[in-house]
């Protein structure tokens, strides 16, 4: 989309003044396709030091937030606090842009999918033109019949028993928190490779993982789709780094840091490797844009648009859904 149509910027709310909300207040006062102008927290004090950080105005509760002028809503709080900054955002005629995922379970996750008004999950790196270009040399046979897909995303967090990564009662665990990554890359590949709506009949064949304090800490999966077998795994206690690698009867197409492009929450520049027939070459995609910042530009436009579902690749309504059934389907797998 270039700077001669984009759509008028949103004024932005935020609920959850920590790191993330952060990282996406400094996009888009970095980038301009939005602004945000209020935020609230679970306590004023926190609100207002973060406020004060990113020039914002402090506001007592969500209610105040969604008065304040808003068109759009970025909720940044822990997993289970998601569905009812949602539905009162949605009530008030807001959009909504919810970090992943919307909720702890599929059903949960279905109730928000069904109420009216624009809601996007926010899976930034999909927003990255590295990942259309991808699907585009898959759709292109470059590396031949697609056969396999392994992802990874996973690094050593420091074990704190009532951080929210471990905590289960704010929704811990390495399923949850990026689980989502690699099975929705598995997910929009099978899509793309395989026949209409084929991503619908995945199946879960194997599930493996350790476990502290009563969240998943380290886990693998075996999702099979009708295209294409998917082996992912995710940490919170391995630096497995993240990878996407599709294996092809003629090569591999791979992308060594798709979920955050250089590796930074403000990376811009994809790369894509493709070893096919004894030759190796690269492809680089270049964003105007860190992902944050695609993935607000996208909900401006479904916003100004009367679009309640994003443009490809970007994660649908029903892929929200999908990603909710296989990461609850993955968690109670290694629960027994």
């Amino acid at each position: 989309m270039s700077s001669s149509n984009l759509p008028e910027p949103l004024r932005w709310g935020l609920i959850g003044p920590g790191a993330i909300a952060g990282v996406f207040a400094e996009s888009l006062a970095r980038s301009g396709v939005g602004r945000c102008v209020s935020v609230c927290g679970r306590s004023i004090e926190r609100s207002s030091a973060f406020a004060a950080r990113y020039g914002l105005e402090a506001l007592p509760d969500l209610d105040a937030v969604l008065s304040s002028g808003i068109d759009a809503l970025y909720i940044a709080t822990p997993h289970p606090f998601h569905a009812e900054s949602i539905r009162l955002a949605l009530g008030a005629g807001v959009a909504v842009l919810c970090e992943k995922p919307l909720t702890l379970t599929a059903d949960k996750t279905e109730e928000l999918l069904e109420l009216d008004g624009v809601l996007l999950e926010g899976w930034m790196y999909r927003a990255h033109p590295q990942v259309d270009r991808a699907l585009q040399l898959l759709r292109e046979g470059v590396i031949g019949t697609v056969e396999r897909l392994v992802s990874s995303f996973g690094w050593v967090q420091p074990y704190q028993a009532q951080h929210r990564l471990f905590n289960p009662e704010l929704g811990g665990g390495a399923i949850l928190d990026v689980g989502g990554y690699p099975f929705s890359m598995a997910l929009v590949v099978a899509e793309t490779v395989g026949e209409e709506n084929s991503g619908q009949e995945w199946k879960l064949t194997r599930a493996t993982g350790t476990e502290r304090g009563g969240v998943d800490t380290h886990a693998q999966a075996r999702f099979e789709f009708p295209s294409l077998i998917a082996e992912l795994s995710v940490s919170l206690v391995e630096d497995i780094g993240m990878c996407v690698t599709v294996i092809g009867s003629d090569g591999t197409l791979t992308i060594d840091e798709p979920f955050l492009p250089e590796g930074r929450r403000d990376g811009t520049i994809g790369r894509i490797r493709i070893e096919a027939k004894g030759e190796s070459t690269e492809e680089v995609a270049t964003a105007p844009h860190d992902c944050f910042s695609l993935e607000a530009l996208e909900l401006t436009s479904m916003l100004r648009e009367g679009r309640r579902q994003p443009r490809a690749p970007m994660v649908s309504r029903r892929e929200s859904l999908l990603i909710a059934q296989a990461l609850q389907e993955w968690r109670n797998a290694l629960r027994g």
